[in-house]
């Protein structure tokens, strides 16, 4: 309440530049009136959001572990990536991670959900840090599934699923 935008907003499209999304937006601090509140006269003024490009929309797990598993997909590629935001960026992960810190795995399955042997939990490398990292599960190579119904499932807590990229 009182700050420049705490009205209401009117907002552009967006624009992608240099990896991230701007939004240019007019701002108004108060009520769509020219009618004086009790915290003055409204400002109007033009402000911009920004987000990292491939950020619209996350899949967010709090402190509790989260599961969340695709629909059968078939893909093309040798590598699967996703981007991920941990709950605390700004400290670097240690061997013994807190309630609060981020962990994020993955498993493949058939597409009835079928145990493929050496992509699962155990196996995968465990992410720890905010930003668009390779899945990789010990000793395998992801690209042997490559065009063949599959289903990913993560695991995680206290992170944001951004993006899932096979190349």
């Amino acid at each position: 309440m009182g700050s420049y935008d705490a009205g209401y907003q009117s907002v552009s499209g967006p624009i992608t530049h240099s990896g991230k999304i701007w939004i240019y937006y007019g701002a108004f601090s108060g009520a769509h009136s020219e009618v004086v509140t009790r915290l003055g006269r409204s400002r109007v003024t033009v402000a911009m959001a920004t987000l990292p490009e491939d950020r619209w929309v996350g899949m967010l797990a709090g402190p509790d572990q989260a599961t969340l598993v695709t629909r059968p997909v078939i893909f093309k590629g040798s590598r699967l990536f996703v981007d991920i935001d941990a709950s605390v960026p700004q400290s670097t992960p240690g061997a013994r991670r807190n309630f609060d810190e981020c962990e994020f795995r993955a498993a493949v399955t058939d597409q009835s959900g079928g145990r493929i042997e050496g992509f699962t939990f155990d196996r995968s490398k465990v992410l720890l840090a905010s930003g668009r990292q390779e899945v990789t599960w010990e000793g395998k190579d992801v690209g042997r599934l490559e065009g063949k119904p599959v289903r990913l499932h993560f695991e995680y807590r206290n992170a944001a699923l951004y993006s899932i990229q096979f190349t």
